[in-house]
């Protein structure tokens, strides 16, 4: 049972997957660069890994 995904809606999951994927290692390199890595930070930050 699994449907047919149009090509476009494919598209769109991967650009979406890729864009959040790219914006939390960005804001995780900020966090470390700033060197403000709280234990809280570090976990949101390696759940995104």
């Amino acid at each position: 049972m699994h449907e047919r995904i149009p090509p476009r809606t494919l598209n769109m999951n991967a650009y979406f997957e890729i864009f959040s994927y790219v914006f939390s290692n960005v804001i995780c390199f900020s966090r470390v660069t700033a060197s403000t890595s709280t234990d809280v930070e570090v976990f949101f930050c390696s759940c995104f890994r």
